[in-house]
């Protein structure tokens, strides 16, 4: 991946996410799952650090970054995904909140998946999130530590 193609995976993810209905409803707390567009706009292509002037129930933040490598030619795709819900979302009579289902499709979706064109995404880890006091959730983090960067002729 050179990083001027960072935008074209984060949308591929993207994509992937609004494509499932689990999400959706997830996103939206209804019976009915909103609108593709009311959808997008609950997904992030960036690390929000303000919520926009109506602040969404649930939302997710999408990013993917290069890490340093050794050589010019293999290094390591990082894909994060910030899923972030107002505290005490609890569905039902379980102890499921919205972040849990988000986190829990979210990952169905990606892991192990070699659909985004930055190899196949490892599971690397799972941590708590708390963006503000009224606001908790996940961050996922996906590893494609097995894909060589094109080289660019000079």
């Amino acid at each position: 991946m050179n990083l001027s193609e960072r935008i074209q995976y984060k949308q591929l993810v993207i994509e992937q996410l609004l494509s499932s209905p689990a999400i959706l409803q997830a996103l939206s707390g209804e019976s009915e799952p909103p609108s593709a567009e009311v959808a997008k706009q609950r997904i992030f292509p960036y690390r929000f650090t303000q919520f926009p002037l109506e602040a969404p129930e649930c939302c997710i933040s999408v990013d993917v970054l290069a890490a340093k490598s050794a050589t010019a030619s293999i290094h390591t795709n990082q894909l994060y995904l910030w899923i972030c819900c107002r505290k005490g979302l609890i569905t039902g009579e379980s102890c499921e909140t919205r972040a849990d289902q988000l986190a829990a499709e979210a990952d169905r979706l990606l892991a192990d998946s070699a659909d985004f064109g930055i190899g196949r995404l490892q599971w690397e880890g799972m941590q708590l999130y708390e963006p503000n006091p009224d606001y908790s959730g996940y961050v996922l983090q996906y590893a494609a530590p097995a894909f060589s960067r094109r080289r660019i002729s000079k």
